[in-house]
């Protein structure tokens, strides 16, 4: 289940630690947010291994910097993390520190910084650092490849399916003018809670029936008998399906992070928000549908 406490007790222990305070408050404007991301690492010292893996210094460093190029120019944040991470990499063992920390603040699903953007810019410096262990970089260059997959602006990745009634279709066959794609696990808690949270909501019932909105209850690991034993849990106006060749997981078609994921498309297919949360995509769509 994507579960923040565990992340919001942690970052409430950072900004105690905190001894960059004045670094980490919200810039007045996007200006002063460039100036400053830009500038942000000048004085840190990355020869102080020791001191660096200390959660109040390195840690704290790292979550400082991230609040502050979350709010800066995209380029200049992008070019800053490539020229602090080279400082970096004078030693493999500091680099690692800030490869994983940003990983964990930036990539990981349940992280409240959660930002493909800006680890995008990580993973376009770790893939091309010639010190770091083929393995290590082949590694990082399969999870650059997969968050430029299914990006909002971009058409979503066709994928084929089986429905309940054993029908064989795909998605870009599928009409409505939203479609919510969501993918789960059956006996998934997170995706038990999702779907006990959807289902009563009447304007998403009232979508539906419609015809603006189609919920589209993907099963992408393709266990046929655990997804027969699950039918009864997923709400009759969905659309029940399972990718039975396994393509998705097999090709990395989408980023399955955790589960339940969520992305939402238009009726041209159209990635409009990808891997955000349930409130959220319930939000975008009270903004167009009444």
């Amino acid at each position: 289940m994507k579960t923040h406490f565990v992340w919001c007790i942690l970052l409430v222990m950072l900004v105690h630690f905190s001894c960059q305070e004045k670094r980490a408050e919200k810039p007045e404007t996007m200006e002063s947010a460039t100036s400053t991301v830009t500038d942000f690492w000048e004085k840190f010292d990355f020869k102080d291994s020791l001191a660096i893996v200390k959660p109040e210094v390195g840690e704290q460093a790292v979550v400082d910097f991230i609040t502050i190029a979350a709010q800066s120019d995209p380029k200049k944040s992008a070019d800053a993390i490539k020229t602090m991470l080279k400082r970096a990499s004078f030693s493999p063992k500091v680099l690692n520190f800030f490869a994983e920390s940003y990983g964990k603040y930036l990539y990981d699903p349940n992280s409240p910084m959660y930002n493909e953007t800006l680890y995008q810019a990580v993973l376009e410096f770790l893939v091309d650092e010639e010190s770091i262990p083929d393995y290590h970089r082949q590694r990082f260059q399969d999870r650059l490849t997969l968050i430029q997959r299914n990006n909002p602006g971009s058409k979503a990745t066709n994928f084929a399916f089986q429905t309940v009634d054993g029908k064989n279709e795909d998605l870009f066959s599928q009409q409505s003018k939203y479609i919510l794609l969501f993918f789960y696990e059956p006996g998934c808690g997170g995706c038990a809670h999702a779907i006990e949270s959807l289902q009563p909501i009447a304007k998403v019932q009232e979508w539906i029936k419609r015809g603006d909105l189609q919920i589209l209850a993907v099963y992408a690991n393709a266990e046929p008998n655990l997804w027969k034993d699950y039918q009864q849990y997923i709400p009759s106006l969905w659309k029940n399906v399972m990718n039975a060749d396994r393509s998705i997981v097999a090709n990395n078609l989408y980023d399955l992070k955790a589960s339940p994921t969520f992305y939402l498309l238009d009726d041209k297919k159209v990635v409009l928000l990808k891997d955000r949360n349930l409130g959220e995509n319930i939000g975008y769509l009270e903004r167009f549908l009444h």
